[in-house]
């Protein structure tokens, strides 16, 4: 049985060239089968992403993956399914947490997925996997299909929704800005993929001592990392820095 969250971030190599092709950073699940189509690999240079098919990993260590050759990595358009952190949700609006674990057969097939306020769950209670929430169901035979629109909406279509974000170094200073807006981002020197998905550091020791900008301690050197010292560390622009120091 594998972890998500012991893929996730792990080192990929290649046998034949004896080379550093990239890291881990994603998931592409099937939604209907619960099956893991492919993993999201970011380039060294973090530059490209490419996709690795299951089948393709010749080892898989608690160190790193071994690919055969450079040619097992595809160049294709999928659309990644990021699980640890995601929000869940019932149809009737219940909130079971956030996805903490998710667990696989040696095929990569979802067993079950494990939730910060309910515990471990069934993989046949989740109806789908959203890109902001995914949803379950206790009851038999519901499929997602039900709720479809009768009307095609793009996520493009639907009005911003605008946000106040307080700068906590600066409780005067209100910035008023629509959810995916580039001025609201940060342009620090996180890769995209662990600024978006940063939720797989959860659990994880820190080898060294992390802190603010002011000098205080965001986690310790041997301490678990929780909810709160990746927060603190989003909002001080320390995410890579735990990422790295993540074991």
């Amino acid at each position: 049985m594998y972890k998500l969250s012991e893929i996730i971030a792990k080192p990929v190599y290649s046998i034949f060239e004896g080379v550093l092709v990239g890291t881990i950073v994603g998931t592409v699940l099937e939604n209907k089968t619960k099956k893991v189509k492919a993993f999201s690999v970011l380039s060294i240079d973090e530059e490209t992403e490419s996709f690795l098919s299951p089948r393709d990993i010749f080892v898989q260590s608690e160190n790193c993956l071994l690919i055969r050759n450079v040619t097992k990595l595809k160049n294709i358009a999928l659309a990644q399914t990021n699980l640890i952190g995601k929000k869940v949700l019932s149809f009737s609006g219940e909130d079971f947490g956030n996805i903490k674990e998710v667990f696989f057969d040696e095929k990569f097939n979802m067993l079950s997925v494990e939730t910060t306020l309910n515990g471990v769950l069934n993989k046949d209670v989740f109806v789908s996997f959203g890109e902001d929430a995914t949803f379950v169901s206790l009851e038999k035979n519901v499929l997602i299909s039900r709720f479809k629109p009768r009307s095609f909406i793009s996520r493009e279509d639907i009005a911003d929704v605008k946000v106040s974000i307080l700068n906590e170094n600066n409780f005067n200073e209100i910035k008023i800005g629509s959810i995916g807006d580039n001025s609201l981002k940060s342009y620090s020197s996180v890769p995209v993929k662990i600024a978006k998905n940063p939720s797989f550091l959860l659990g994880r020791k820190c080898k060294s001592t992390i802190v603010d900008t002011k000098g205080e301690v965001i986690v310790r050197e041997g301490e678990v990392i929780t909810e709160k010292a990746i927060s603190k560390a989003q909002i001080n622009n320390k995410i890579y820095e735990l990422s790295v120091s993540a074991i």
